[in-house]
């Protein structure tokens, strides 16, 4: 007549084991007994029989009902703890008492019993879930979408070789103003960044894109067309602080087509100024817990 019993409530586990709890016995049995979870122990029954599936108790009606998971053990044959959620409680009487119906929660009662081998992870959980660290697609659909607030850098209207506040920027590994010696092969650091090719800045004026567009021409004409390898747009703010060269060419040789652009000098280590643009951690209606849903593609 000593098997053991702890009724305990807010136990936050499920049948269909989407919430498990990673506990020893010995953990999951300090959960039980906190003064959290704790209603009611006693260690005067006699042998319990998990397979049965329900108990009669001495506590009270009162705190029967406060309970929604037990454990108990039979010290006399074994120091094994068995856990199970409560699924009924019964009153019989005040002199019969309490008839608890129970489901073994056989996850806490026996996978620290169970040598785990090897295996295939499908999904797990992360330990770092800052914005950006974990951006493997889900696959799932967000649903339209929907502008909660941007960010505006405002351009100079004011026209002029360079006045603009804004570059049109082509990154290449040939320079038709060199000529036949415009070739690059080498290594470019700009803005502590390596680079295998040049990046040039032309004036984000109307005067600029046909500087742009001559400057493509002479490239075409010399048969390094493949050698383009972006054309973008930049805000002057990232590139007013690099050390820059004025250059001039000409689509060719008694030809009145000129360009003029900006050579981004490679020795140069100032780092470039920065944007910083507002990040959105919120929305109207909603504020995601799992901060991978900052990373998912649209």
């Amino acid at each position: 007549m000593n098997s053991k019993i702890i009724l305990a409530k807010g136990i936050k586990v499920d049948k269909e084991y989407n919430n498990v709890l990673n506990y020893t016995e010995g953990q999951m049995l300090t959960l039980m007994r906190s003064s959290e979870h704790i209603v009611n122990e006693a260690n005067n029954y006699s042998f319990i029989r998990g397979a049965r599936k329900s108990l009669f108790v001495g506590f009270t009606y009162e705190e029967c009902l406060q309970a929604n998971y037990i454990a108990f053990q039979n010290p006399d044959y074994s120091n094994k703890w068995f856990f199970a959620w409560i699924d009924e409680i019964i009153f019989k009487g005040s002199t019969r008492g309490v008839e608890i119906t129970f489901t073994i929660d056989s996850w806490t009662t026996w996978f620290n019993k169970i040598a785990i081998k090897p295996c295939f992870v499908v999904r797990e959980h992360t330990n770092d879930d800052r914005i950006g660290k974990n951006t493997i697609p889900e696959n799932l659909d967000v649903g339209d979408v929907v502008e909660e607030l941007y960010d505006e850098i405002n351009f100079s209207i004011t026209d002029g070789e360079f006045t603009r506040d804004y570059y049109y920027m082509i990154m290449t590994t040939f320079n038709p103003a060199e000529g036949s010696n415009g070739d690059f092969v080498g290594v470019n650091r700009v803005n502590k960044n390596i680079f295998g090719s040049k990046i040039y800045a032309f004036s984000g004026t109307s005067l600029g894109v046909t500087w742009l567009r001559n400057f493509i021409i002479a490239t075409n004409k010399a048969s390094k067309i493949d050698s383009i390898e972006n054309i973008f747009i930049a805000p002057a703010s990232l590139i007013e602080n690099i050390g820059t060269t004025e250059r001039t060419g000409y689509i060719g040789p008694g030809e009145t087509g000129e360009y003029k652009f900006l050579e981004i000098n490679e020795s140069n280590e100032a780092l470039i100024s920065t944007y910083n643009f507002t990040k959105v951690t919120s929305y109207s209606d909603f504020t995601p817990k799992n901060r991978k849903m900052f990373c998912i593609s649209i």
